[in-house]
């Protein structure tokens, strides 16, 4: 598995454990007659700055990616193939990790 799967798979894994943890909760409380909406909604997701080779910073929130300017605003990651510091490749469409089908379904 080449380091951008990783990264996308770590991505993935940051991104699911809370809405899992979440779905749990609401399970729960729903099996009690309860509402745990907050449960989902304080769901925090880590986020994970990595730089481009051209030194850009970037933020990784669960599949979403964001381009960090000098002042720390986030916008969208523009839709492309994006080289890391480290030489690995990061392909985002939407603004989102893209995950080749090829590579998803071995997951």
């Amino acid at each position: 598995m080449n380091k951008y799967m990783m990264i996308a798979a770590a991505a993935l894994v940051v991104a699911a454990a809370p809405a899992y943890v979440a779905f749990q909760a609401n399970a729960e409380d729903a099996a009690h007659g309860h509402v745990a909406a907050e449960a989902a909604a304080d769901a925090a997701v880590e986020v994970q700055e990595v730089t481009l080779a051209d030194g850009t910073k970037v933020h990784v929130k669960g599949e979403e990616v964001f381009v960090v300017d000098a002042e720390g605003t986030e916008t969208p990651a523009p839709d492309g193939v994006h080289t890391l510091a480290d030489g690995t490749t990061l392909e985002t469409l939407g603004g989102k990790v893209v995950v080749p089908a090829a590579e998803d379904a071995a997951h």
